[in-house]
């Protein structure tokens, strides 16, 4: 499974991610254009997902956001 983080965590946090499982690739990305390419190939994903990534998230069957409301 790819998982993609973004915004981006600490490398310890991401590293700490990854150890959970040999299945699990982890893709911690900063910019949000590093987060656009990468998208469409990811399985997961963790952070604030926009409109635009989700119109390129092909492949994404979870989405795990760390806020919830309904101003954005």
């Amino acid at each position: 499974m790819k998982l993609l983080i973004h915004p981006a965590i600490s490398e310890e946090s991401a590293r700490d991610v990854g150890s959970v499982s040999d299945h699990v690739e982890v893709y911690n990305v900063g910019s949000v254009d590093e987060a656009l390419e990468s998208i469409g190939e990811m399985d997961a994903m963790y952070g604030w997902i926009t409109p635009e990534l989700l119109r390129r998230a092909d492949r994404l069957r979870w989405i795990q956001a760390p806020r919830v409301g309904l101003e954005t």
